[in-house]
């Protein structure tokens, strides 16, 4: 399920001719959730696809790139959307390092932010059902 909703996301940039279409002249696809994501290129990927700000990654495949990339990433939803993942205990090493638990709730976070929430309207109410009486 997180790994179908990150490529229906990063298909949005593949297939409208983003410049960063691809990472290393590949069309990119998360396969392996936690493995993927650990260099935050893709992270940084699905946040433009999200949002819409092109963040650039850091050049090399050292563990300090990985989590440069990684904390743009989590700088960019602090200040701009308001998403802190300190209270969760979700760091850029935990990230970067693979952790499988941490990853599915670093994509949750996403999830509930950018597909469930913009899906409701601001100041909406939930219907009421009324009771007719009829019986």
């Amino acid at each position: 399920m997180y790994t179908r909703w990150i490529n229906s996301q990063l298909v949005k940039l593949d297939g409208c001719g983003s410049s960063r279409s691809s990472i290393d002249g590949h069309q990119s696809r998360v396969e392996i959730l936690h493995e993927d994501l650990r260099d935050g290129k893709q992270i940084l990927r699905l946040l433009e696809a999200l949002t819409g700000v092109q963040l650039k990654p850091e050049r090399g495949n050292m563990r300090l790139h990985h989590i440069t990339n990684i904390n743009r990433a989590l700088t960019l939803l602090k200040e701009q959307y308001s998403l802190d993942f300190v209270n969760f205990n979700i760091s850029a090493e935990d990230l970067a390092d693979g952790s499988p638990r941490l990853t599915l709730g670093f994509i949750w976070r996403l999830i509930l932010r950018f597909q469930v929430q913009d899906s409701c309207w601001p100041g909406s109410q939930p219907a009421v059902v009324q009771d007719s009486g009829a019986e």
